[in-house]
């Protein structure tokens, strides 16, 4: 709970009570390596913090080839996109989600329903900036991951991700990085060595 406590407040400030209440409304979820937590058409009655381990968001075209969306985790450096697990459209409005989540390492996750959030944000207005702020990153990294890949080169897209999640290429086998930058394993590698050339 200390992961979230410490992540919220990079976020906004807030008492312990404050938190103790919200804290109260957050239930505990384990899963194992190669559970699904959710399927596409699933409504997405949680949002998810992951607190340890690892989650792959990915979804399916009409061909049934995969496209990863997110890799989640906690890290120092992750940000939203990273650390909640949901699909937000379906959270928010009850509707059928579009994404699979595929565990990939033993994971815990803290998830409020939500009914417990809006108890939380009636209690106190902090929480109802809370809202608005998740909303307001889940929109802003949408939107940046949307833009990246229809305005930026495959060898910009691998350089961004580089710079902003490194720790990402030591998490997960190269083929989910692939499918996250939307190019092919053999593309990654030349991308791979093209840089590793460049920088010395």
């Amino acid at each position: 709970m200390l992961n979230f406590k410490a992540y919220l407040k990079t976020l906004f400030d807030f008492t312990d009570e404050e938190f103790n209440f919200f804290s109260s409304r957050l239930k505990v979820k384990e899963y194992k390596k190669g559970d699904i937590i959710y399927r596409d058409g699933d409504i997405n009655h949680y949002s998810m913090f992951i607190n340890k381990g690892l989650v792959r968001s990915y979804f399916l075209t009409s061909g049934g080839k995969e496209y990863t969306w997110y890799i989640h985790f906690f890290h120092k450096n992750a940000s939203i996109k990273n650390l909640f697990v949901v699909d937000y459209p379906s959270f928010i409005f009850s509707l059928p989600g579009k994404l699979f989540f595929e565990v990939l390492e033993d994971a815990q996750l803290f998830a409020i329903d939500i009914k417990g959030l809006t108890e939380s944000i009636e209690q106190n207005n902090n929480w109802q900036l809370f809202g608005r702020l998740i909303s307001n990153l889940a929109y802003k990294h949408t939107y940046n991951r949307t833009l990246s890949l229809l305005t930026e080169t495959a060898a910009e897209r691998y350089q961004r991700l580089l710079n902003e999640t490194p720790e990402l290429f030591d998490l997960v086998p190269h083929y989910y990085i692939a499918s996250f930058l939307s190019i092919t394993p053999q593309s990654l590698s030349r991308l791979r060595k093209n840089a590793q050339r460049n920088s010395t």
